[in-house]
């Protein structure tokens, strides 16, 4: 996440938050990329369901996320090792532009020539959800999944310009895969 700080009441922001500061603390020269999201990660969360009839959840939130491609992503971690500028720098790594589920599920309905069946969660249920799933042992790890819904609740703009990192890493956006190309 970009803004992991806010976010230290779910277990693997914290885990992250921590590396962070260790790595930080060692000496050791480094360069953290914080992510909104993956293209890949949007296959299963919404082209597969929308190609097998699957219901699709989403939560009534308008979050933009500037979701990235891997091959993407790994130009700027190669990038960032030529560049003495970026050493123990942290970065903020987003796509040119910021989705909304609806967005993702109205490309997905295109591409794919059919309809999406799509059912809206409350963000509050969710989190009424994860906290039932927190009491007990065996639900953990759900509870931990479902923690991430917080995210959705919380006004920040994931979508931030990010022509000037493109500038200091000298990638231009058009090397940039865009979710709809």
């Amino acid at each position: 996440s970009q803004n992991v700080e806010q976010f230290l009441n779910i277990p693997l922001m914290e885990m992250k938050y921590g590396i962070e500061v260790k790595l930080k603390e060692s000496g050791i020269p480094y360069t953290i990329f914080r992510l909104a999201g993956f293209y890949q990660g949007l296959i299963e969360q919404y082209a597969i369901p929308v190609l097998e009839n699957l219901p699709i959840l989403v939560t009534n939130e308008n979050t933009c996320v500037s979701y990235m491609d891997t091959q993407d992503i790994a130009k700027f971690c190669l990038r960032s090792l030529q560049l003495p500028q970026t050493i123990d720098k942290t970065f903020v790594l987003g796509g040119p532009k910021g989705w909304v589920s609806s967005e993702i599920i109205s490309l997905c309905e295109q591409l794919a020539g059919q309809s999406a069946k799509v059912n809206r969660v409350p963000l509050a249920l969710l989190k009424l959800v994860s906290q039932i799933f927190g009491f007990f042992e065996w639900g953990q790890n759900i509870s931990d999944r479902l923690a991430f819904a917080e995210i959705l609740n919380v006004e920040n703009d994931f979508s931030k310009s990010t022509f000037d990192l493109y500038k200091t890493f000298k990638i231009e956006v058009t090397e940039i895969n865009q979710l709809d190309d």
